[in-house]
């Protein structure tokens, strides 16, 4: 069992359910096609260390309106074993009304989240778990952190994984705009200590929420 991958499947399914998530306020209606306008340098030179890379995505209008969204960001960037990934979504809140479904996995209470809260991990300590396997054990740091509206961040670092055996992931609601992010060490020579990738991430987070209202068309 890749425990690594188990974990990022819990803030994937909080991610899920947030996204169906819209609040109060104007709506954020469109992003700019240059994704370097929503990730800024100030961001990738905390992700990454040395040289960063050139970002591949785009804003898309394309299916959104039959998920009741104004549309959708999606950014990727890797370079030496460090990648990153920045998805944001801006629901229309004519055209939807979810919030219990939002709250529900926000709380942790949809499938994935059972991994975390059955475990009863406090936020704000890095602790070791094993998930009811013997394979390895998973240092775990997550928190929910002043971000947006609403936001919550894991930090994971699994010494016996493979794929996200090392990585960030996060996730916050600002106004009608929800954004998801990852940074994954696990293809680098080196990794940071847990620590460092909680805080990179969640560093990472806010500066796509602080960057929203700026760029963003309303």
């Amino acid at each position: 069992m890749i425990i690594g991958g188990a974990v990022g499947a819990v803030v994937l399914a909080v991610i899920g359910g947030t996204l169906v998530y819209v609040n109060s306020g104007g709506d954020y209606l469109a992003l700019p096609d240059d994704c370097s306008e929503v990730v800024g340098d100030d961001l990738l030179n905390d992700v990454f260390e040395g040289t960063v890379p050139s970002l591949d995505g785009e804003f898309t209008r394309e299916g959104a309106a039959e998920e009741g969204l104004h549309g959708m960001l999606f950014c990727s960037g890797s370079e030496n074993g460090v990648e990153l990934g920045v998805h944001v979504q801006l629901y229309d809140r004519e055209a939807s009304d979810r919030e219990s479904d939002m709250d529900r996995a926000f709380d942790m209470e949809g499938d994935g989240g059972d991994l975390i809260q059955d475990e009863e991990i406090p936020p704000g300590e890095v602790t070791e778990h094993s998930f009811g396997t013997d394979v390895s054990t998973v240092q775990i740091l997550w928190d929910e952190p002043s971000i947006g509206d609403r936001s919550l961040v894991v930090g994971s670092v699994d010494p016996g994984g493979d794929y996200m055996s090392q990585f960030g992931m996060g996730v916050a609601r600002q106004e009608n705009a929800v954004l998801a992010l990852t940074v994954d060490y696990s293809g680098a020579s080196s990794s940071p200590e847990i620590e460092e990738i909680y805080d990179r991430t969640e560093a990472a987070l806010g500066a796509v929420a602080e960057q929203l209202p700026r760029v963003a068309e309303r």
